[in-house]
C-alpha cells in the first residue's frame, strides 16, 4: 500500500497545485457497479456476442459525446 499524504499536511501553495486535491469520490461502489453491468447486459440477452459488441462500442461512442 502506498504512502499517503493529508491535505492537511500541506500548505496553502501545494493545495493550489490541481494535481493535488480531495481523492476522488465514487458515485457507488463496486458492488453497484457490477449490478449495472449486469442489469445492462441482461437487456441484450437475446443478442449475439458480435452484436452485443457492437452495440456497447456504439455506446461507447455515443458517451464520449
Amino acid at each position: 500500500m502506498p504512502a499517503s499524504i493529508h491535505l492537511d499536511d500541506l500548505d496553502a501553495e501545494q493545495r493550489k497545485n490541481p494535481r493535488i486535491g480531495k481523492p476522488r469520490e465514487t458515485a457507488f461502489s463496486k458492488d453497484e457497479l457490477r449490478g449495472w453491468a449486469l442489469k445492462t447486459l441482461a437487456l441484450m440477452a437475446n443478442l449475439s456476442r458480435t452484436e452485443r459488441e457492437r452495440v456497447l462500442k456504439h455506446a461507447l461512442k455515443l458517451n464520449r459525446v
